[in-house]
C-alpha cells in the first residue's frame, strides 16, 4: 500500500490530443512579450552593474542588495526568457525533460533569491525610514 511516484518522461501530452490549447498566434504574442521583457530587463540590469563599476560611491552595504538583485534578474531574462519564448515559438517545449528540469530549477533559484533581496531592501528602507535610531 505505499505511494508509487512516477514521472512522465514521454513526449507526448495526452491532454488535448498533443496539441497545444492556444492557437500558433497566441504563442508568438506570448514569445514577441517574453522576447521584449527580456532585451529590456537584460539592457536595463546591464547599465545598473555598469553604473556600480563606474561609480565607486554607489558601493555601499545597501546597494550590494541591488546589485544582487540586477544579477538575479539577468539570470532570469538570460535563462528563462529565452527557453519560454523558443517554446512558445515553436508551440510546444522543446528542450525535453532535463531541459525542463534546468530550466524550473534556475527560475526557482533566481525567483527566490529575488523575492528574498525585495525583502531585505524592504526591511533595509523600514529601518532607515521608521527607526533610523537603529
Amino acid at each position: 500500500m505505499g505511494i508509487e511516484l512516477a514521472v512522465n518522461m514521454s513526449d507526448e501530452v495526452s491532454l488535448y490530443g498533443g496539441k497545444s490549447a492556444f492557437t500558433q498566434m497566441e504563442h508568438n504574442m506570448v514569445a514577441g512579450y517574453l522576447i521584449t521583457a527580456g532585451i529590456v530587463s537584460l539592457a536595463s540590469n546591464i547599465v545598473v552593474l555598469l553604473m556600480f563599476v563606474k561609480f565607486k560611491e554607489l558601493r555601499t552595504a545597501t546597494n550590494i542588495i541591488i546589485i544582487n538583485l540586477a544579477l538575479t534578474d539577468i539570470g532570469v531574462a538570460g535563462i528563462g526568457y529565452p527557453m519560454s519564448a523558443a517554446s512558445d515559438i515553436h508551440g510546444s517545449w522543446k528542450f525535453g525533460y532535463t531541459g525542463c528540469q534546468i530550466y524550473a530549477a534556475l527560475n526557482i533559484f533566481f525567483g527566490m533569491a529575488s523575492i528574498g533581496l525585495l525583502t531585505v531592501v524592504a526591511i533595509d528602507r523600514y529601518l532607515t525610514i521608521c527607526r533610523p535610531d537603529i
